[in-house]
């Protein structure tokens, strides 16, 4: 608790001293240990966050939690091979992930396997990004980048359905001239 304490005051170096400490007192329980990977990775500490992460997913390998963290920490450096590799690794344990599916396709979509990323970025959709204008504008995008103009349109009439504001409508129609 003293760890989050001091991250959500912008204490970063006193907040990681304390999740050591947690960690030497209540040892590495692949909750606490997860937890302490996504806070590390928000400090941009990613090499510390694949660490535990790591040791994370090594005491509960079923559990596709601390992949999934993996894959985003990855994501975040460019490092799609990884990324993709955890990814694939957390979608295996849990393949509704509505938010490692967006990781993955979007580690895809850089790697240009297209076709690939909409099927992932459709998972995302199902799953729970559904009324997330950016999820379909960024399917219509890789519709168009495989030639599918009629899906892309489709696509790009969901999100401009689901945008809120006269701002994101116009970001929806923007990435669409001259379609």
């Amino acid at each position: 608790m003293l760890g989050d304490l001091f991250y959500n005051q912008g204490r970063v170096p006193e907040s990681l001293r304390s999740y050591r400490a947690a960690i030497g007192i209540l040892g590495g329980h692949h909750q606490l240990m997860t937890e302490i990977g996504k806070k590390l990775i928000g400090a941009k500490k990613h090499r510390a966050a694949d660490f535990v992460l790591l040791n994370a997913w090594r005491d509960e390998p079923s559990w596709g939690v601390a992949p999934g963290y993996l894959a985003i920490n990855h994501f975040q450096q460019s490092d799609w091979e990884n990324a993709e590799r955890y990814a694939r690794i957390s979608l295996a344990a849990d393949g509704d992930d509505p938010v490692i599916s967006h990781i993955l396709s979007s580690t895809l979509a850089e790697e240009g396997r297209f076709a690939e990323a909409i099927q992932w970025r459709e998972n995302a959709i199902r799953n729970g990004e559904g009324d997330n204008w950016e999820q379909w504008s960024t399917l219509a995008r890789l519709r168009l980048t495989t030639g599918d103009t009629a899906g892309a349109g489709a696509a790009r009439d969901s999100a401009r359905s689901r945008a809120t504001s006269g701002d994101e409508t116009r970001r929806v129609m923007e990435d669409f001239r001259p379609y």
